[in-house]
């Protein structure tokens, strides 16, 4: 029985959406949890979907005077809008110039805008003011991914995962550039330690069923394990993959 190449019908593609850090009464910065990184799987968010907050690594402040500005960055984000908060978090660079947390949320508003070189730039700064930002890693590491800095992504993001070791999104994160970069166990390694950090992680899932159906030869019954699972966490059905199940079981 011949089983269909995976290559004929589906691509692996990511959506990469970074965090953002936001003050809380603790003084600690927060991320704004959402799914950072989707493949074709992935489902569409409701509108009516509200993002959790969540303590993000190292011990950061933002100065009292600066969290309302904080706060609208983030309601700007909710809506998409990286334009008019990125003018919010040039403010904050301005009025706290030694301020970590700034630096971070302007560089994360400039990557979403593809600004990269600014966006590296700004990270780097937080970074010099304080290296344990895990996010600031996540961040810098997918600009060299977007580079083509397959290596430099990959030590970024270890680096992240050395400040957060517990983020599942820098597992994920890590798993794509592994996998681009052709280091395909490294890449299902990073997927399963996504698994057993959140096991309702559909995309980590799906994707480990992608993975294990481009294995020569493919393993059929832990691809087919996996992309049940997704679909049950709420991935929509993907037609190759249903083909190619259901020759395998012919």
């Amino acid at each position: 029985m011949e089983i269909p190449t995976p290559g004929k019908y589906f691509a692996v593609f990511f959506l990469l959406i970074t965090p953002v850090l936001l003050p809380v009464d603790s003084g600690l910065a927060q991320e704004e949890k959402k799914s950072f990184f989707r493949f074709s799987s992935n489902k569409k968010a409701k509108k009516e979907d509200k993002p959790q907050l969540g303590v993000a690594s190292g011990a950061v402040h933002i100065p009292l005077e600066l969290r309302d500005i904080a706060q609208d960055g983030a309601e700007l984000i909710s809506r998409g809008k990286w334009k008019e908060a990125r003018e919010l978090y040039l403010k904050m660079v301005l009025q706290a110039p030694g301020n970590p947390l700034a630096y971070a949320n302007l560089g994360v508003a400039e990557y979403q805008l593809k600004n990269y070189t600014e966006a590296e730039r700004n990270l780097k700064k937080s970074l010099d003011l304080n290296s344990s930002i895990a996010q600031n890693w996540m961040t810098l590491g997918l600009i060299q991914f977007e580079r083509g800095e397959l290596l430099l992504a990959i030590s970024s993001l270890t680096r992240a995962i050395h400040e957060d070791p517990k983020s599942a999104q820098a597992h994920l994160y890590l798993a794509a550039v592994a996998y681009d970069y052709g280091w395909t166990n490294a890449a299902i390694k990073e997927l399963n330690q996504v698994v057993d950090l959140d096991a309702k992680n559909s995309e980590a899932h799906f994707n480990l069923a992608m993975t294990y159906l481009g294995l020569r030869p493919p393993r059929l019954e832990l691809a087919r394990r996996h992309y049940e699972t997704a679909k049950d966490l709420g991935a929509p059905p993907h037609p190759g993959i249903e083909e190619i199940m259901k020759k395998s079981s012919e």
